[in-house]
């Protein structure tokens, strides 16, 4: 982990914005970076001054969301997603996504959420394994499922962290091409 890790918050919800501030700014080797509405306006800031680590609330809802947060992983940070429920459909959105957290929202507050804030710069991830493990059926052929081979290597390789340009350069497929499989193991598996 480098010595102090670069936090943005995306998130709309001032509440949440002004708390995570407050407790991200006296928190050692962490450096508030400030805020961001959505993952677009995110992406512009990348390019200035790039996170190590992004936290939102807006786990992603659909297709299109799942492929700009594929994006904002490309650009380096690792994402840290905060929802206010477990459901399998936004779990699944999540890790396709590239998410190394989806947390609980409810369940962290405070030191809990800075203890995944360091965990996660350290490069962890907080997944659950079922859902993992469940993920991996897929790619191993077990579960029936109408996906292609290329959907299973690039879901194979989204499951072990890799991002769009790494899955490109690994499968020798343009960017859009892993993109749009990306975009099908959302509509198949959620």
């Amino acid at each position: 982990m480098p010595a102090e890790s670069r936090v943005l918050v995306v998130s709309a919800n001032e509440r949440l914005q002004d708390a995570l501030s407050r407790l991200l700014a006296r928190q050692a080797g962490v450096v508030y970076q400030g805020v961001s509405h959505t993952a677009n306006d995110a992406l512009a800031l990348f390019r200035v001054d790039p996170p190590d680590l992004v936290i939102s609330d807006s786990p992603p809802a659909d297709v299109n969301d799942v492929l700009i947060w594929r994006e904002v992983r490309d650009c380096g940070p690792r994402l840290l997603m905060l929802t206010n429920y477990l459901r399998e459909g936004d779990s699944i959105r999540a890790v396709l996504a590239g998410a190394s957290a989806l947390i609980l929202a409810p369940e962290a507050r405070g030191r809990r959420l800075v203890e995944a804030v360091l965990r996660v710069a350290q490069g962890e991830f907080l997944i659950a394994e079922e859902l993992i493990a469940r993920l991996r059926t897929f790619v191993t052929g077990e579960a029936r499922r109408g996906l292609n081979e290329a959907e299973r290597r690039v879901l194979g390789l989204i499951l072990e962290g890799k991002g769009d340009y790494e899955i490109a350069s690994e499968t020798a497929a343009g960017l859009d091409e892993v993109r749009a499989c990306t975009a099908r193991l959302v509509e198949e598996l959620v």
